[in-house]
């Protein structure tokens, strides 16, 4: 849209499968953004707590955009989740916790990358990079319950780099 004016890297935005609207979240803008594909006008803007990176993804079935949302390390104490909106209003309908204690023991995504459902299934994997040693490369793939709304687990020996989107694709099993 004219006037925009916010930077925005390929993993920072989602279009809808009707190519009706697109959902942005500008880096450290701490806002999601829904634009009218064909007149340029903003459908919504939604305040989230965050001012890192947000990711918007769609649910398969384009009724709910999840993003992720951080504060920041500047202002402590540092709060990850995942918002989960309504993707025709931007109304906040809930949000799955991505603080450590919150999570199962040895699991700590930080710096999600990329976030893809399975189809079909109350299930979605959240690619993380940094792990908290704070050296960079070797996150975890963690495995969120969408029904329960909450981190249950980690692919074993699968691990994530910190990068840009596609970080992990889910496709049928062969």
């Amino acid at each position: 849209p004219e006037g925009f004016g916010h930077l925005v890297i390929p993993l920072q935005f989602e279009v809808n499968s009707q190519r009706e609207v697109i959902y942005i979240a500008p880096l450290y803008s701490g806002t999601v953004f829904c634009f009218d594909l064909d007149t340029g006008s903003e459908v919504f803007r939604r305040v989230i707590a965050s001012s890192d990176r947000q990711i918007p993804r769609l649910t398969p079935d384009q009724s709910s955009l999840y993003v992720y949302s951080q504060t920041s390390f500047l202002n402590p104490p540092l709060h990850k989740q995942i918002d989960i909106l309504d993707a025709e209003t931007g109304a906040v309908i809930g949000s799955i916790p991505l603080d450590e204690e919150s999570l199962p023991p040895g699991i700590y995504p930080l710096y999600p990358a990329d976030l893809q459902f399975v189809p079909g299934m109350d299930k979605a994997y959240l690619a993380s990079g940094w792990p908290p040693e704070g050296s960079r490369g070797a996150g975890k793939i963690v495995t969120l319950d969408l029904k329960q709304g909450i981190v249950d687990g980690a692919l074993p020996h699968v691990y994530s780099f910190y990068g840009g989107p596609g970080d992990i694709s889910v496709l049928p099993k062969q």
